[in-house]
């Protein structure tokens, strides 16, 4: 796995971000690689990618705790959302696998949900919620430094709405400015 994964590196590089491409070698190289890197990838099966992810759940980093002149190593779980990268970094490899015709299909693909790494589009939803008439009345800045309207308003406004100009009428203050 070691080998592919360094070649997948190198052939993803044009096409992703700087900042992805750091997160994928350093989830490899911190996490995948030492615990699945000696591992071929056709020999790698669903259960396995479970079980390393579980395990990185429950105690996936070592901390070094100095207790005195006693240093001891303790580990720690990882943080669900730090798994989920490290899962999304396998599946994409083992997706690029599927597609060299290395391997048939993706084992790490479903764990995602399986694991509870990723949320349901149902959680998500609740997460993203409209803003009500009240909150939406104290939260605007500009709500504070444009003054309302008048009937002797003569500017119309430049804003977009729906790709067109809202043609709001905005007075001139006494500067002479919209």
């Amino acid at each position: 796995m070691s080998a592919y994964a360094e070649h997948w590196l190198r052939e993803i590089a044009v096409t992703i971000k700087p900042k992805t491409q750091k997160s994928y070698g350093s989830a490899l190289r911190l996490h995948i690689l030492p615990a699945l890197g000696s591992t071929k990838v056709r020999m790698l099966q669903k259960g396995r990618i479970k079980s390393f992810l579980v395990e990185r759940l429950r105690q996936g980093k070592v901390r070094t705790i100095a207790e005195g002149e006693v240093t001891k190593e303790v580990r720690l779980p990882l943080a669900r959302d730090s798994v989920r990268i490290i899962h999304a970094t396998l599946r994409a490899l083992l997706n690029a696998a599927v597609d060299d015709g290395v391997i048939i299909t993706n084992p790490a693909d479903k764990l995602g949900r399986t694991l509870r790494l990723v949320v349901n589009a149902k959680t998500r939803q609740e997460e993203v919620k409209a803003m009500t008439r009240d909150q939406l009345g104290h939260s605007s800045p500009l709500r504070e430094t444009r003054r309302p309207l008048t009937s002797g308003d003569t500017t119309r406004c430049s804003c977009s709405w729906r790709g067109q100009a809202c043609g709001s009428a905005r007075g001139s203050r006494s500067s002479g400015t919209t």
